[in-house]
């Protein structure tokens, strides 16, 4: 069970506890299947559009694989410098609204 103060279950009533248990047990459980089902599924169709690409664009299809190879790597870089000069700018800007 889970681990709560002594305030924390006077405050809230066993019924809510077992509501707030009981959806999170939910969200787990749908969770982890459908994401389950995306780690075998996503290389089969992966293959599949490379295989029918391959067939109509001769090798002409593995320019384009290589590309997301490529950019996919080079958007997360370019996501986390981005991060870091929104947290940057945040801190920034909480530093001047203090004074």
């Amino acid at each position: 069970m889970t681990k709560l103060s002594n305030k924390s279950k006077q405050e809230c009533t066993v019924g809510e506890m077992v509501n707030l248990i009981s959806d999170d047990a939910t969200k787990i459980n749908s969770r982890a299947i459908f994401e389950f089902h995306i780690l075998w599924i996503g290389p089969v169709q992966a293959c599949l559009a490379l295989y029918f690409l391959y067939q109509e664009l001769g090798s002409a299809a593995f320019v384009g694989v290589l590309l997301f190879g490529i950019f996919i790597p080079l958007n997360a870089i370019i996501a986390k410098i981005k991060h870091k000069y929104n947290v940057s700018a945040k801190t920034c800007n909480l530093l001047t609204n203090r004074f």
